[in-house]
């Protein structure tokens, strides 16, 4: 639960949250930095965890960047929906 409740957009940070923020992935490594920094970048309190379903392009690479900050579950081929 938020200890304080706020209003959110995409201008202000997400403050006094406690939460997981689940992105699932498969061969997006041309988009995948873009959503990662612009989830990073809404604040503190969460936790982000990028499931890697098994991609074959440039993803696991590119994760590898952020070991530091996040979660990273690998499936070694992929599983689908």
């Amino acid at each position: 639960m938020p200890t304080e409740i706020q209003h959110i957009n995409s201008e202000k940070p997400i403050l006094n949250f406690n939460f997981c923020i689940i992105i699932p992935t498969y061969n997006n490594a041309k988009t995948l930095k873009r959503v990662i920094d612009g989830v990073l970048k809404f604040g503190v309190g969460f936790h982000i965890i990028v499931v890697n379903d098994g991609s074959t392009d440039e993803t696991a690479f590119l994760l590898e960047e952020y070991k530091e900050n996040l979660t990273i579950i690998t499936n070694p081929v992929n599983r689908g929906k």
